[in-house]
């Protein structure tokens, strides 16, 4: 019986499972090496240390940490799963209010949401450019399809909306650092709505005029 061939030991800079698996661990280790250490003091030496892989196996994918942590982000948002309607508005609102506070909610993702907020202005921008591209509108397409049934007006500012209805769930949870209980999100959605219903006609700033996830 021939001798049995040892297993070869995994080079340092291949996770085992491939290149997905590779990506997976760089970009994990991105966002968690962001969320503990800010924008600023975050190194790609110091992300590859935490994943377990070269730090030019970093460099050869994303050449600048800007890079690196713009497509971090984009993959987090790529693995929710995707909201599918059920062309009832306010029960939506509501399902999608819920999923954004329990998503930003946790201590990883507070950290994370703060630390974007002190990108360096270009990746900032880069980055938003970058999501809306990707048309991460939500919950401003499921505003725009109640426009297109007729349920709301036809030139209700939806962007201008979706800011009123996101805004009470970050400032609860980055900037009070407090839980969000479910009678603050549906009073929310309700008055948003009963607001929009109200000002038939109205439209919101120009501030308002940019897509917004």
């Amino acid at each position: 019986m021939p001798a049995r061939k040892p297993p070869e030991r995994r080079k340092r800079g291949r996770p085992a499972g491939g290149s997905d698996d590779l990506v997976r661990a760089i970009l994990h280790a991105a966002l968690d090496q962001l969320g503990r250490r800010g924008y600023a003091a975050l190194t790609i030496d110091g992300v590859a240390r935490v994943a377990c892989v070269n730090k030019t196996t970093v460099y050869r994918r994303w050449p600048t940490k800007g890079e690196l942590i713009i497509a971090a982000v984009i993959a987090c948002r790529e693995s929710r799963p995707r909201f599918v309607p059920t062309g009832r508005l306010r029960d939506d609102l509501i399902s999608l209010l819920r999923d954004k506070a329990r998503a930003v909610s946790t201590p990883r993702q507070r950290a994370i949401s703060c630390a974007i907020n002190t990108l360096d202005p270009s990746v900032g921008a880069a980055l938003a450019k970058e999501l809306r591209r990707r048309r991460y509108t939500v919950p401003r397409d499921v505003l725009d399809e109640a426009v297109a049934r007729g349920e709301l007006a036809p030139d209700t500012d939806t962007a201008f909306l979706t800011q009123l209805l996101l805004a009470p769930i970050f400032y609860r949870t980055l900037v009070l650092r407090e839980t969000i209980p479910d009678e603050v999100i549906v009073h929310t959605v309700d008055t948003v709505l009963d607001g929009a219903r109200r000002g038939r006609g109205w439209k919101g700033p120009a501030l308002a005029s940019k897509r917004l996830s």
